[in-house]
């Protein structure tokens, strides 16, 4: 019987599973345009990776709004 879980030694956290808007951070942020621009198109610009605290969040969602809060599909 083949396991429908593969342990991989190179993750250092288990997938908890659940929706990702359950998963992630938003430190207070609750604009859905900035959330879906963020997965979209801000985590490449800033370097792949989560954000990390409310002040980066903060940062980040000024940056968005100073560039006309761009809509993405």
């Amino acid at each position: 019987m083949v396991s429908k879980h593969r342990k991989n030694s190179t993750l250092k956290k288990p997938f908890k599973g659940g929706k990702q808007k359950y998963r992630d951070k938003w430190f207070g942020i609750n604009d859905k345009d900035f959330q879906k621009w963020w997965h979209r198109i801000g985590k490449a610009e800033y370097g792949e990776g989560n954000i990390k605290d409310q002040q980066q969040a903060l940062t980040i969602y000024e940056d968005w709004i100073s560039m006309g809060k761009p809509k993405v599909n």
